[in-house]
């Protein structure tokens, strides 16, 4: 149960299938990619543990490693790192059009593209319906797989807000980031900053030209700075209010102490006249 999904991913899901992403019940409760095993490549699922005696990962190129009381562990044979290139792609109206088997291996083959940013990939291939496959195999699954991940970022920095790392581009390629798109994203190319761009229905990706490229992908929430600022003079309020507070109290102190000191001084002038009379 996940109370927030990201929206974006939620996009996703949809977009392929998985959910109905009108039904407020099944955003809620995403199952994501655990019964979809088409697509645990693409969602980097590199491990799956399982209890049951003969799992359904055993069909789907996983090795079972090793058991631990009654829970036995299996490693995926194909996966994509969290980064790695496209070099075509298929317009989002067409590949509505796919059937949702086509839709989930045609994201091996072929970037999923809103037709907005269609001007910005006028260099880039385009994937036509007709080339998707009706038998998909698990060979040319391999054989996606190892050509996407042939440009791939190589990583010199990874952090929770900050993705550092060096990509060759042997051509005018995508690099895709299997990250829900945000626009707290922000990406420099060779410290030019661009702008990312949603992609696959959902994720993150940021273009790149031809040659050796310095990639940096970084993340401030949004509405931080507006936080920031709202946070620090609700701190000015309150220490403010405090020390109207000590003052008002120090001032009060001051007055009753005054104060008894005069009833004190009446009543040592009371005592005297009593004395005198």
């Amino acid at each position: 149960y996940y109370s927030f999904n990201q929206i974006n991913y939620i996009k996703f899901l949809g977009g392929t299938g998985i959910i109905n992403d009108s039904n407020e019940t099944q955003t809620r409760w995403a199952h994501g990619l655990m019964e979809t095993p088409l697509l645990h490549p693409f969602g980097n699922i590199k491990y799956g543990l399982s209890k049951t005696p003969n799992s359904f990962l055993r069909n789907f190129n996983y090795d079972s490693l090793t058991t631990i009381g009654d829970v036995e562990i299996f490693k995926n044979r194909l996966v994509l790192p969290l980064w790695f290139t496209y070099s075509k792609f298929i317009s989002l109206k067409d590949f509505k059009q796919l059937s949702t088997n086509q839709k989930r291996f045609t994201l091996y083959k072929a970037l999923v593209l809103d037709d907005s940013l269609y001007p910005n990939f006028n260099s880039f291939p385009k994937f036509q319906i007709s080339d998707t496959s009706l038998n998909y195999t698990w060979a040319e699954l391999a054989n996606d797989v190892t050509l996407l991940k042939k440009d791939s970022l190589k990583i010199d920095l990874f952090s929770q807000n900050l993705i550092k790392g060096k990509i060759h581009a042997e051509q005018p390629e995508l690099l895709f980031f299997s990250i829900p798109f945000d626009k707290g994203w922000k990406a420099k190319v060779d410290g030019k900053e661009i702008k990312p761009m949603m992609v696959n229905i959902g994720f993150t990706g940021i273009l790149l030209d031809k040659g050796e490229h310095q990639v940096e992908l970084s993340f401030i929430p949004r509405f931080y700075y507006l936080g920031a600022i709202m946070s620090g003079i609700a701190a000015i309020l309150f220490l403010s209010i405090l020390l109207i507070y000590y003052l008002l109290n120090k001032k009060g102190n001051l007055m009753r102490k005054k104060n008894n000191e005069q009833d004190k001084l009446k009543s040592e002038e009371i005592i005297i006249d009593s004395a005198d009379g």
